[in-house]
């Protein structure tokens, strides 16, 4: 009797522990197959992760909507909903058509995309309170920017909604991984029971946590952190300067800015940042049409002076460069722009499908220049206008530049795209978590 018992009780603990080795086998395969393979291999069906995907960029926006605290030096009052960066009754209304503007947009269901929006709403943000909306007023109610006030102005509403801006893609970004990081535990902690179902097995399972590299969190904490240096740097070399400003309105600010006009009103609103890591810096620029003409502001902090003198070389001599360099930051720079819609529809299709998938290209920046035509009657312009000065100069370098620029027109090479629309879900899909 005592024999039986001894051995039942040996083939008890063999069965466990093979069981046990069978387990831990099991954990190596499933962990190693994560690591190679998504994690949608593990779960019965994507829905679970999309629905996270969708209800936290659902809470991002309903979080960009609400009323912060005011954006203005020592301010303690609540601010209004939506702060215009760009003048609502002024550059915007100029270029839309019935109160419309196109604008990008990305979004998990629809990937990246030109979103008809109304100008009531358009470079809006939680910004600013009724008190400092108007501080704005001088240059709003004329129309015009004429004063280097309204400048340094204009200048701090657009750090102002991009810091803004950052903040709100960091809080989403961190409650995404978060949310991610439940998910891909209770997968694998599911599919590792699943696998293990043997009797007697009596090993349980508790909570798992993945410990190893993790390529989809590591890529999200790289965006997190640039996001977060970014913001830093706005902080730092322009917010706190401007600020300073315009608490004394009598100490110039610490940056630099240049403004060109060209002769022709663009059908184009931009007030955006972008950063350049091969420089260490962060550039802003306003792009703002009115009725005879179109304003353009670069600015950089006072340490970056040479870099953005080089960076503009030539572009107050020829109008053709200044369209290139606004053209460059609508696709590598940022996606806080507006266009007008019948502009926009003009382009040849194939072509409005290449700038769009090219949005979501990171392998450029605002260094480089851009390959395509935006704005086609205004190029056209332009290249007769330099032309002109090519017969005038007898310059072959303006000659070759003019070759370019004309291929930016030809419309022949779109016509063997294909299938643009499954290229920009594929690449929508990459930019998920």
């Amino acid at each position: 009797m005592k024999k039986n018992k001894k051995k039942n009780k040996k083939k008890r603990r063999q069965s466990k522990e093979l069981n046990i080795a069978k387990l831990l086998t099991t954990v190596d395969h499933t962990l190693n197959h994560f690591i190679e393979f998504d994690i949608l291999d593990f779960a019965k069906n994507r829905s679970k992760q999309l629905e996270i995907y969708f209800n936290n960029d659902d809470a991002r926006k309903k979080k960009w909507r609400e009323k912060k605290p005011c954006m203005w030096p020592d301010c303690e009052e609540k601010s209004i909903k939506k702060s215009h960066t760009i003048q609502e009754h002024g550059s915007l209304e100029l270029i839309a058509d019935n109160g419309k503007v196109l604008t990008p947009e990305f979004d998990h269901r629809k990937g990246i995309y030109l979103n008809d929006i109304q100008i009531a709403s358009a470079s809006t943000f939680a910004g600013f309170c009724d008190k400092h909306e108007e501080e704005f007023n001088e240059f709003e109610k004329t129309k015009e920017i004429t004063k280097e006030k309204h400048i340094y102005l204009q200048l701090f509403r657009t750090v102002c909604f991009q810091k803004a801006k950052w903040k709100n893609e960091v809080s989403s970004h961190e409650e995404l991984v978060d949310k991610y990081k439940l998910l891909r535990d209770k997968t694998i902690r599911d599919y590792i029971i699943e696998k293990c179902k043997i009797d007697p097995l009596k090993i349980e399972i508790g909570k798992v946590i993945f410990e190893n590299n993790d390529i989809r969190i590591k890529k999200s904490e790289v965006l997190i952190q640039n996001n977060k240096a970014n913001i830093k740097f706005l902080e730092d070399f322009y917010y706190k300067k401007l600020a300073e400003y315009l608490r004394k309105d009598t100490v110039i600010p610490d940056i630099y800015y240049k403004k060109f006009k060209l002769d022709r009103s663009l059908p184009i609103c931009l007030a955006g940042v972008a950063g350049i890591e091969d420089l260490e810096t962060v550039f802003l620029l306003n792009v703002l049409p009115f009725k005879e003409y179109t304003l353009i502001i670069f600015a950089c902090p006072m340490e970056f002076k040479e870099q953005l003198d080089r960076y503009l070389v030539g572009a107050d001599l020829n109008d053709l460069r200044l369209l290139n360099l606004i053209e460059s930051w609508m696709v590598y720079g940022t996606d806080h722009w507006f266009i007008n819609k019948t502009s926009w529809e003009k382009l040849p299709s194939g072509r409005k499908q290449k700038i769009m998938h090219d949005l979501l290209n990171t392998d450029y920046n605002i260094l480089s220049d851009y390959a395509e035509s935006i704005f086609d009657e205004h190029r056209k312009y332009y290249i007769e206008k330099l032309e002109g000065m090519r017969l005038v100069l007898n310059d072959n370098e303006i000659a070759d530049f003019l070759i370019l620029e004309k291929e930016k027109l030809n419309n022949s090479k779109y016509h063997n795209i294909e299938n643009w629309k499954d290229i920009l879900l594929q690449t929508a899909r990459e930019f998920s978590l």
